[in-house]
């Protein structure tokens, strides 16, 4: 009987730690990306962008998945610019863009990054 009592705090601690760890772990977080585009407004309507992604840059960029199909993205700035919102887990990603219409995709973008999660701090110490 000491065994359960003893040992089943133990066990609700371990998963309460556990559970708050992974909460913690997995918040998401909305990034916005934003492109230029020309000023004829056929940009907004007859073309869907596709964005690919990875956390692998060594993997060839024709080999990274698609991650957005964007049909609708918002136009901001004069009608110059858009931008689309998505939410990821918080890690070092790598993106690349294509747009498509009727006649094919483009080739990619330049690539673009997300920075690295900021790390855990080890070996905190107080002096005086």
């Amino acid at each position: 009987m000491a065994f359960k009592t003893t040992v089943l705090p133990v066990i609700l601690a371990a998963i309460l730690v556990l559970g708050m760890a992974l909460a913690r772990a997995v918040q998401p977080v909305v990034v916005v990306f934003l492109w230029n585009v020309p000023t004829d407004p056929s940009w907004t309507t007859t073309y869907a962008f596709r964005i690919y992604g990875t956390t692998n840059l060594t993997a060839a960029s024709n080999n990274w998945p698609l991650v957005a199909v964007v049909t609708n993205p918002v136009v901001v700035s004069n009608g110059t610019q858009l931008a689309f919102p998505m939410s990821l887990i918080p890690a070092q990603y790598f993106f690349e863009m294509t747009a498509s219409n009727w006649w094919g995709e483009s080739p990619f973008s330049q690539p673009t990054l997300t920075p690295a999660p900021v790390s855990v701090l080890d070996n905190l110490q107080i002096s005086r």
